[in-house]
């Protein structure tokens, strides 16, 4: 067992897509989007304490406690254009905080102790699960500013306060159930996974902000080690999506919603093959 505290400071640079000063099309949310060149580095004051548990080789149980302070967040906001169609750009908020928890699992089962076989000798059963709550909140001030085009305006125009960062969702959820060979390359996944809801931009004109539903997600994984003509070959097959959870993206105002964004997303399936030399 160990108990691990740290602290540090980082920064966070604006990405290119975000200061470019041109609009492009984003095609999940099916918005315009224009970069704002004006935007600065992040800083953010990190803190974590971590609690970890290996009670036996590869297997572990973590609870894990998080706090951060970021200066200068880059948000994500929209705006309407004389058309009435939406514009979404990027604007530094003046502070925001963000904390939370996370707990993790790590669980390997022998099959040869539940099933007799060859084919079940050297395989076993892996289980991963993690939850993490967290909690974010942007701080804004009457007398705060934001730069927009190199032009300084009210921050309080473009952000509320103790609003949830962008991006940021309540409560994630991860699980992992596989089988595996501790003799070769033989590998099955299932991948389950669950995200809340989470705001996706900031709402234009004082509407209320736009948010994403992301839903619960199902993938499988499938790594097979083949030899061919002497060589060794990994073949992967990988299905994404398999629940075909739906894209939703929305505002919500006294129990009326409107979506900006309801379309549905098919599974999607691949096959690799890979060469090791």
């Amino acid at each position: 067992m160990q108990f691990r505290v740290s602290g540090s400071k980082t920064i966070a640079r604006p990405q290119f897509r975000e200061l470019v000063s041109q609009i492009y099309l984003d095609t999940d949310s099916n918005r315009s989007f224009r970069g704002n060149p004006s935007l600065v580095d992040s800083e953010l004051t990190n803190a974590e304490a971590r609690l970890e548990w290996f009670f036996a080789r590869d297997q572990r149980v973590t609870l894990g406690g998080f706090y951060k302070k970021i200066d200068r967040p880059i948000e994500t906001f929209s705006s309407l254009n004389s058309d009435g169609s939406v514009n979404t750009s990027f604007a530094n908020a003046p502070e925001a905080t963000l904390y939370g928890a996370e707990l993790e699992a790590q669980k390997y089962f022998p099959l040869a102790e539940m099933f007799s076989g060859d084919f079940f000798a050297s395989r076993r059963l892996l289980l991963i699960a993690n939850y993490t709550y967290s909690k974010s909140k942007l701080k804004v001030g009457a007398d705060d500013l934001t730069i927009i085009n190199g032009v300084s305006q009210s921050a309080s125009d473009f952000f509320r306060d103790d609003e949830p960062l962008t991006g940021q969702s309540d409560h994630l959820v991860n699980l992992q159930l596989g089988i595996e060979d501790t003799e070769r390359l033989s590998q099955l996944t299932f991948l389950l996974n669950y995200a809340s809801e989470r705001v996706t931009s900031r709402g234009p004109s004082g509407q209320p902000d736009i948010y994403e539903k992301p839903g619960v997600g199902l993938d499988i994984v499938a790594r097979q080690g083949v030899n061919l003509f002497g060589i060794d070959t990994e073949v992967k097959f990988t299905a994404r999506n398999l629940l075909t959870t739906k894209y939703q993206e929305f505002q919500e105002f006294e129990g009326n919603r409107i979506y900006y964004n309801l379309y549905d997303v098919g599974a999607s399936f691949s096959l690799g093959i890979g060469v090791n030399f």
